[in-house]
Parts: structure tokens; C-alpha cells; sequence
């Protein structure tokens, strides 16, 4: 089960990048799809997880995996208001605010969420959508159906199924345990339909997902033997996270099994001047890593695989001799 639940594995995967992941993340979104985001961000010291046989910098490190959000975020037109210090338990604290042109483009190099879209609808107003795969319940034209099971076929499948997802569960609970991921949308004209988002009296609308939480809502629903009997009889890809899962994960974490997603009409009038923001944002930002000590780096040495990864993800202090974090971007 690998990929138990689609937003799981969102999540998992952003674990899997940068340990234990803190996030909240402040989106103002205009019509035409341009955008800023405010972020906070809290994530492991990779130098930390990863050890190796020299003690790095870790005042360079940290500079290093700085660069390395600022650099390899997609999408970007500039950044502003970038700070950074390290945290009391040692993980990496980065704030700051991106720019960007087209909202589909743009995408964090850490503490990234991706499958959320923001377009034009059918009914005039635009839609603000977490895809999270709810169509894996259709059949493709022409499939076959699924051939029928014996009620000892299924069961055996069921106990299959089962002793795999405890088998990764450590796992999971490893990579999931402390991941809080907290987004903020505010969005032109007036909300007019939200489900499975919490609206704000001020507008806005929000997502909270928490690793913890999304275990626990995978147990439950593996244990679950009506849940499972009924997936496993229709053809359900239990653990390549079908549409069935999905759907009763949102149910289960915000309520509904619908879509995760907010209309809004009405006036659609930018919310901001992008242009007028991001022209002295550009302008500003070499004298900005110049004052943060961000350019002229020396290239980051690649990770080392070794008992400290599995020290710093499962929160441990580092053994000595933490290894150097990931290469950065080209520096210029």
C-alpha cells in the first residue's frame, strides 16, 4: 500500500524530501492566474539526516538548503521578505514571498503541494480544485469488468492487503508523523459554493492536513472490513490509491466525500497589482541574497546515505559527522 491515499501520499512525498515538514502557506490568487504566496516553512536539516564522515558547516548548510528553495522553486518571477534561521530542535526556519506569473506553473522546491488547480468554470466564475484522483472510480470505455471473487478469494486478498500496509506502516509513521501542511487561499469575488474547505469570515478559505491525522483516518479505513470486502470485489487498486480511497479519506478528514474545492463569482477583480509588486521585488533581489550571505556559495557535496538518514528522520540528534546537504542550484 504504498500509495494508500492520494493526498497520503502529497504528503509522503514531501516527507520523503525533506524529513519532518512544518508548513503554512498564504496564497492570493488573481483571475488571469497570477499570484503570491507567503511561506513559512519548518524542515529537517538534511546535513543533519544524512551522515557522513565530516562535521559540515552548519552555518553553511543552512545557507545551502536556503538557496536551494529559492532557486529551484518553479514557476517563480522573484521573491521578497526572504529570512531564515535555525530552529531549536535544529530544523531549518525559511520565510518569505513568492511571485508568480501562472499559478499552474509555479510549484515550492520544499513543502510543495501540488495537484491544486485554479481555472475558469462552465457557470462564469473560477474554481479553486484539489485534484486528488476522485474519477479512478470510472471505468475506462471498454475495460473489463473485474472477475468475480469467492467470499474466501476476497477474504484472502483482504489479509493480503492488510499484512502489506502493516508492513509499511513504520514506514509511513516515520515520514508522516510530523507533517503539517496549513494552506490559506484568498480568491476574488465572493465565495459561492466550498466543500471540504474551511471558510473563513474574512473570505478565505482553508486546508489543513496533518501526517498524524492521515494515518490515522489509513487505519481505519484498512480496518474497516466492509470498506475492504466492497473495493477489493469491484477492483479497487487499494494500494495504487483509487478514487474509492480518496473519496472516503475526505469524508473522513473534512467531511464530505466530495471534491476538495471552492467557486467563486461575482466581481473577479484582481485581488493585488503583480506588476507592481514584482518589478522592485526583481530589482531588489541580488542586493537581497548579497545581504543574506546567499551568493558566491561553495557547491553543496552530495548526500551520504547512512545510519545518520535514519537518525535525523526519525528526529534523533545527528551522529557526529553529519554530511552535507544535497547540491543547490548553479550559484551565479
Amino acid at each position: 500500500m504504498r500509495k494508500l491515499l492520494v493526498l497520503g501520499t502529497l504528503l509522503a512525498a514531501a516527507a520523503a524530501f525533506v524529513g519532518c515538514i512544518e508548513t503554512k502557506q498564504d496564497f492570493t490568487l488573481n483571475p488571469d492566474g497570477s499570484g503570491k504566496v507567503v511561506v513559512d516553512l519548518l524542515m529537517q536539516d538534511m546535513a543533519a539526516m544524512f551522515g557522513g564522515p565530516d562535521q559540515p558547516d552548519p552555518e553553511l548548510t543552512l545557507k545551502q538548503a536556503v538557496r536551494g528553495i529559492l532557486d529551484r522553486t518553479a514557476g517563480l518571477d522573484a521573491w521578497s521578505d526572504v529570512t531564515f534561521d535555525r530552529a531549536a530542535d535544529g530544523r531549518i526556519h525559511f520565510h518569505g514571498t513568492a511571485y508568480f506569473k501562472d499559478f499552474s506553473k509555479f510549484t515550492l522546491s520544499a513543502g510543495k503541494f501540488q495537484s491544486v488547480s485554479w481555472a475558469k468554470d462552465d457557470q462564469g466564475g473560477m474554481t479553486l480544485k484539489v485534484e486528488n484522483n476522485q474519477n479512478q472510480d470510472k471505468k475506462p470505455e471498454g475495460a473489463t469488468p473485474p472477475a468475480p471473487m469467492t467470499d474466501e478469494q476476497v477474504n484472502e486478498r483482504m489479509q493480503t492487503e492488510r499484512a502489506k500496509f502493516q508492513q509499511m506502516r513504520p514506514m509511513m509513521e516515520m515520514m508522516l508523523g510530523k507533517v503539517r501542511i496549513d494552506l490559506t487561499f484568498w480568491l476574488p469575488g465572493t465565495v459561492a459554493e466550498v466543500n471540504n474547505l474551511q471558510k473563513g469570515a474574512n473570505g478565505s478559505v482553508r486546508m489543513v492536513l496533518e501526517g498524524a491525522r492521515m494515518l490515522q483516518v489509513m487505519d481505519e479505513l484498512v480496518a474497516d472490513d466492509n470498506f475492504l470486502r466492497e473495493t477489493i470485489k469491484a477492483g479497487g487498486q487499494i494500494g495504487a490509491g483509487g478514487g474509492r480511497m480518496g473519496q472516503a479519506a475526505n469524508e473522513k478528514m473534512f467531511g464530505s466525500k466530495g471534491p476538495i474545492k471552492v467557486r467563486v463569482n461575482g466581481d473577479l477583480k484582481p485581488l493585488f497589482n503583480y506588476d507592481a509588486e514584482v518589478t522592485p521585488a526583481k530589482a531588489a533581489y541580488p542586493g537581497v541574497l548579497e545581504k543574506l550571505g546567499l551568493n558566491n556559495l561553495p557547491p553543496a557535496k552530495a548526500p551520504q546515505f547512512g545510519a545518520g538518514a535514519m537518525r535525523g528522520m526519525m528526529g534523533a540528534p545527528p551522529a557526529p559527522g553529519g554530511a552535507p546537504v544535497p547540491p543547490s542550484a548553479p550559484q551565479p
